[in-house]
């Protein structure tokens, strides 16, 4: 809806300069400009005005030719300054169309900066040719096993590359405010790393663009307010084991990386079982518990709790409802889940999120 407007709003302006055209080379009269205008100075009133329709349509067309818009602008606001008296009003204009730029950019800048990492990250390596079969699972917890085959993992290669469009909604703090996201997330489930991106409203037309990633055993969390200024980025040892046990946690959605070189099973009773997981320099662990029947229905672990630029291990719990699982792709898996700070002050839960959309074994081409 802001994108018609703001293509409103330059149709309108492009338009009056059109007008400046129009005056000087006499086509009929103009009234709203009393200043005589050169031909010169009207063919350039023209060319800025052509301009402005071609923003309209790359905006429109989600093509980059945009970023020509703020040069645009200051040309424009150039002519405005010499025919301040009929045009000063335009100076809102190309203020408006100047700020909304820098926030575009800045949304474009991070929006390229995921996708180069998205392409280093779905890289395939494994072999996609094999088989996951009874014989293959034995070596699991029972109840690891049950979760195979309700997973409807066997009889299938095992997931390399997985997307998911998840939506949901978040806050920063217990007492704060739910901002509602949307985000996608990229998964290499043979090599253990994520690229996560969100973004989350915090006001109209204000937002936070968030991204989560692990790749090549290092995590890193950035948050940026409109997408330009830095909330947070963080990396570390501490950022590097979160990041992990978040993967660890989300191969419900990936059940088939429980059989990854990295994980480790170690049966706890006839419904729980804790995965280790050690890549590169890095280690985390999770107990996962099942119903009788084999879904996953929570996640317990030790993470790393970043509150006031200090970092504690805390239990991190994520709930999942067993009355969300959906079939993508012949693959088994829940749709909902929560995620929960266990403190010692008080339970804070400050995830909740649905998947939407789930891809397996994608091709990404940035």
């Amino acid at each position: 809806m802001f994108r018609i407007l703001f293509a409103f709003v330059l149709l309108i302006h492009g338009m009056i300069h059109f007008l400046g055209f129009v005056k000087a080379f006499g086509f009929f009269p103009v009234d709203q400009l009393s200043q005589p205008i050169s031909k010169p100075l009207g063919l350039i009133w023209l060319i800025l005005g052509t301009l402005f329709l071609v923003g309209i349509f790359s905006l429109l067309t989600n093509k980059e030719w945009w970023m020509l818009l703020p040069v645009v602008a200051v040309l424009s606001q150039i002519l405005i300054s010499i025919y301040w008296q009929d045009a000063k009003y335009g100076t809102i204009i190309n203020a408006l169309i100047l700020l909304v730029c820098i926030v575009a950019y800045g949304s474009w800048s991070f929006d390229r900066k995921v996708d180069n990492e998205i392409s280093i990250l779905m890289d395939p390596n494994g072999n996609s040719e094999k088989v996951i079969t009874k014989e293959s699972i034995n070596h699991l917890p029972p109840i690891v096993q049950k979760w195979m085959d309700r997973s409807k993992t066997l009889d299938k290669p095992p997931i390399q590359l997985a997307y998911m469009r998840q939506t949901g909604r978040m806050r920063t703090t217990p007492d704060g405010r739910w901002m509602v996201f949307s985000a996608r997330q990229f998964i290499n489930a043979e090599k253990p790393g994520f690229v996560w991106q969100a973004h989350a409203k915090v006001l109209p037309l204000l937002h936070i663009s968030a991204r989560d990633k692990y790749i090549n055993g290092r995590g890193n969390m950035l948050v940026k307010f409109l997408s330009l200024a830095n909330l947070a980025d963080v990396n570390g040892n501490e950022i590097d084991q979160g990041a992990l046990s978040r993967f660890l946690a989300e191969m419900i959605w990936y059940p088939s990386a429980a059989l990854n070189e990295a994980i480790t099973w170690k049966a706890i009773d006839q419904h729980t079982a804790e995965a280790i997981i050690k890549y590169k320099d890095g280690s985390a662990s999770g107990i996962f518990s099942f119903t009788p029947q084999g879904d996953a229905i929570s996640f317990d672990a030790l993470r790393y709790y970043v509150n006031n630029n200090q970092s504690s291990l805390e239990k991190w719990h994520i709930e999942i409802d067993e009355n969300s699982y959906q079939d993508f792709e012949d693959r088994r898996i829940p749709t909902k889940a929560s995620v929960t700070w266990k403190l010692n002050s008080g339970d804070f839960t400050w995830y909740k999120l649905e998947v939407e959309e789930a891809i397996y074994d994608v091709s990404y081409d940035d």
